[in-house]
């Protein structure tokens, strides 16, 4: 129920869970009938949908959300697209995330005020499946989100550098994976945002970005082996 504010009281209780079983989605509906803006609880519920890492759970996000572009509760944006690539990512769809990658990337350009992480996502989508073909275009978007978003934390070097790294790596340019690890590794192991106020926004946390990690310690460790020899 939405009070004079617009906001909706007991928030929580009814869109802000992982429930969506018949009676839940009855529920759910009831209460978003009464609301003026339903684009927020729409897209919240959907989030927590696919953030169960379940299946049917991400199913339901993916029609929760082509019903809101249905009744045109929502409106299609970046950040829309990039959840529902993630879905279909997850889903093994690979056909469909890659639309929706797209679709987001697209929606990204178009918008110069809001600035998201989609070409960070959709590059390392492009890695993470051996896309080989699309190595370039993965560059590209990494150059553009330099261009586009900048470094603001280190988590931003992080993952400019690493995934450029490991492109470099497996095309064969040794030297510049090398040297991009380097970079990549030296922003892992920052303590500090650089930011007084909020010192640890924006750090690598323990266990983010595993498998980038990894996979430029390998780099790293293979270069000192060439060295040695």
């Amino acid at each position: 129920m939405e009070n004079k504010t617009g906001k909706v009281k007991n928030k929580k209780e009814w869109y802000r869970n992982e429930k969506w079983d018949e009676d839940e989605k009855k529920r759910f509906f009831q209460k978003l009938k009464r609301c003026r803006i339903k684009s927020r609880y729409i897209c919240d519920k959907a989030i927590f949908l696919y953030n169960t890492k379940r299946g049917k759970q991400v199913k339901d996000a993916i029609d929760l959300w082509n019903l809101a572009f249905k009744e045109k509760w929502v409106e299609g944006n970046s950040g829309i697209y990039l959840y529902m690539a993630r879905c279909y990512s997850f889903l093994n769809e690979k056909a469909k995330a890659l639309e929706y990658f797209e679709k987001s990337l697209t929606a990204q350009r178009e918008d110069a005020h809001v600035i998201g992480t989609i070409w960070s996502n959709y590059a390392e989508y492009i890695i993470t499946n051996g896309l080989k073909d699309m190595y370039g275009k993965a560059i590209d978007m990494l150059e553009e989100m330099k261009e586009r978003r900048g470094f603001v934390f280190p988590m931003d070097v992080f993952v400019y550098y690493g995934l450029r790294a490991v492109i470099f790596n497996e095309i064969g340019k040794q030297e510049e994976a090398v040297k991009e690890a380097a970079l990549a590794l030296a922003a892992a192991g920052l303590k500090h945002s650089g930011f007084t106020y909020h010192p640890q926004t924006g750090v690598r946390k323990e266990g983010e970005g595993k498998w980038l990690l990894e996979k430029l310690n390998k780099i790293s460790n293979y270069s000192e082996v060439l060295n040695l020899c």
